[in-house]
């Protein structure tokens, strides 16, 4: 029993927070976006980020659904905003991409270095295997 004397009162201590869809929307462009992008270089990242989303899917069916109040009507252009920039992604992923994996300082390789010696492991492998070499020197 609660000692409230206004309705208004009374009916703010059993409501919950109002569900901000938009701000939610924001986070989960953000993830998406950031995935996307540093993808090329943390392939781990995808299945972080599907575990990240569907918990946030499932914490917000469970606050929406028990503890909030209910959302306030939103519009299609909510939605066509995050389309918007969803869309900006997959560029963004091909120049987070193309700048990651042609960084020598991020991804070095001595394939150039290590060539030579590889192609004398080869012949004499075959040299000894087969009498002949696979591999032109």
């Amino acid at each position: 029993m609660s000692r409230k004397k206004i309705q208004q009162d009374y009916e703010d201590l059993y409501v919950g927070p109002e569900f901000l869809l938009d701000s939610r929307l924001a986070q989960v462009v953000a993830i998406i976006q950031c995935t996307f992008i540093y993808s090329p270089a943390l392939p781990l990242l995808f299945p972080l980020a599907v575990c990240n989303l569907t918990m946030i899917y499932w914490i917000d069916k469970t606050f929406v659904l028990r503890f909030n109040r209910t959302p306030r009507n939103y519009d299609e252009t909510i939605i066509y905003q995050m389309i918007y920039f969803l869309k900006l992604t997959f560029p963004c992923h091909l120049v987070g991409g193309l700048f990651l994996l042609s960084n020598n300082a991020i991804l070095q390789s001595n394939s150039f270095e290590n060539e030579n010696t590889t192609i004398v492991a080869i012949n004499e492998w075959s040299k000894n295997a087969f009498g002949f070499n696979l591999l032109s020197d």
